[in-house]
């Protein structure tokens, strides 16, 4: 089942030069290392036309400090998750191609190449280079690779448990910066106002769900396979993060279906 996506991302007004861009709107999201100082870069796009710039993500990490990030490793994911472990740091602004590429290789057991799936994607106008991937293309290189999907938004966590229940796979798409850089209000948030970035942007990155860890019931965690940042694997956002940043996406979700 295919449902429509024909939800609309508003534009913050962070990038230049798109007022008049009617282009789709594309989820692609890339990370620069900036050396021994351990600081990031992410460069959050929004049309596949647009650029991006020195936005919330690195003002956010100069501010807080890469300590603001969670990550996985320290929960012993890595060790008890077979999907975890086919993580990888994505190498363009592909989040929706590679995190196919995590539920290309868990169900088939075959490894996929980035490049030839980008590849693939550009081929058929999935994938615009240097934009990313427009929603409604998301999960495509699934279907091409004979693995039918269920894709469309407004889904609700409890669906999302159940589909990771039956053993299907999912992908999201999240705004990256609600996820990555977490704090709690504070004179931060007046400083981010001032400086023009305020929260509740629009959606701008795909990520695989791996699993909801309930095991605290009064904090669960949902456990991402996340290639746009170092670490990303089996990263731990809690619950209620998680659904703020999937909620600006109008939460859309793509899982698989049995054949």
């Amino acid at each position: 089942m295919d449902d429509s996506t024909d939800f609309i991302f508003h534009d913050p007004g962070m990038h230049s030069g798109m007022e008049n861009d009617t282009a789709p709107h594309s989820f692609g999201t890339t990370e620069q290392q900036s050396g021994n100082l351990g600081e990031q870069y992410q460069g959050d796009v929004q049309h596949h036309l647009g650029s991006g710039g020195h936005d919330l993500s690195d003002f956010c990490l100069k501010l807080l400090g890469p300590g603001a990030i969670h990550f996985g490793e320290e929960k012993g994911w890595l060790d008890s998750n077979a999907d975890i472990d086919l993580w990888h740091l994505q190498h363009h602004d592909t989040c929706a191609i590679v995190s196919q590429q995590f539920v290309l290789e868990s169900l088939t057991g075959h490894s996929f190449s980035e490049n030839e799936l980008m590849k693939e994607a550009q081929e058929h106008g999935w994938y615009y280079p240097g934009g990313g991937t427009p929603p409604d293309h998301v999960g495509d290189l699934l279907k091409l690779h004979g693995i039918p999907i269920e894709r469309g938004c407004g889904r609700s966590i409890e669906y999302l448990q159940s589909q990771l229940d039956q053993g299907s796979k999912v992908i999201v798409a999240v705004n990256c910066d609600e996820i990555w850089y977490l704090h709690t209000p504070s004179i931060f948030d007046t400083i981010l106002a001032d400086a023009g970035f305020m929260p509740g942007q629009p959606a701008n990155h795909a990520v695989q769900v791996v699993s909801i860890d309930h095991s605290d019931p009064s904090h669960p965690v949902v456990v991402l396979n996340d290639s746009g940042i170092q670490g990303g694997a089996g990263e731990l956002v809690p619950l209620a993060i998680f659904e703020q940043a999937w909620a600006t996406s109008g939460d859309f979700m793509v899982n698989t279906e049995k054949a």
